[in-house]
């Protein structure tokens, strides 16, 4: 749990999130546009022309589920809508979190499942391997080329049961291990959705040493 002086810290401009209002498994990528302590947070949506706050259908006093990353931390607070905007752009006000829920990636409980996934970069697409999964990220097994670097913004695509599409997330490289015949990344994402598939499939069992 994180108090109002290191959220402070935390509420930047250009902070990506994912709002999501309770009840429903659609989310929302957003970008903080301004902080105001103790009063309020402004979001503005994450892809231009897209009308991600519009598929939300945001009414003033609507309660929203707001997740982040920062620093290998994942966040999570609740919070209400206090006013929208459609022009000149769509911006959302927020209440500023009296409170938040913090996670170390290191904490989450882990899936180990061996799934082959697609991994796009910047300018690629490889075929990888997800060794282990959690809610707030996963350990990917790629080709040695191209070499990923730490802070590398990558989606990765999971082919999840009864899903006729992939599902595509985006993520942050955090760590990077040259192996023999590849690179393995360490991913930090918002997986909340892919653990709890994969784990009614998959069975937890000790990492390979």
């Amino acid at each position: 749990m994180a108090g109002p002086e290191h959220e402070s810290e935390v509420f930047v401009p250009g902070l990506t999130v994912q709002v999501q209002v309770p009840g429903y498994n659609h989310r929302v990528r957003a970008s903080l546009l301004a902080a105001s302590a103790r009063r309020y947070l402004a979001l503005h949506e994450g892809t231009a022309g897209a009308a991600e706050f519009e598929s939300l259908h945001l009414r003033p006093g609507d309660t929203v589920v707001v997740r982040f990353f920062h620093e290998g931390v994942a966040y999570g607070f609740r919070s209400s809508v206090h006013m929208t905007l459609r022009e000149p752009e769509p911006i959302v006000f927020i209440g500023y979190p009296e409170q938040t829920e913090s996670l170390s990636l290191r904490q989450a409980p882990r899936l180990y499942c061996d799934l082959p996934v697609q991994v796009f970069g910047r300018d690629e697409q490889l075929p990888g391997v997800a060794l282990d999964v959690s809610a707030t990220g996963c350990r990917i097994a790629v080709p040695d080329a191209p070499a990923f670097e730490i802070q590398d913004e990558i989606r990765v695509g999971f082919a999840l049961p009864n899903r006729s599409s992939v599902s595509e997330v985006s993520g942050v490289v955090r760590r990077r291990e040259a192996q023999e015949n590849g690179q393995t990344l360490g991913v930090s994402a918002d997986l909340g959705e892919v653990f709890e598939q994969l784990e009614s499939v998959f069975r937890y069992r000790p990492p390979r040493r």
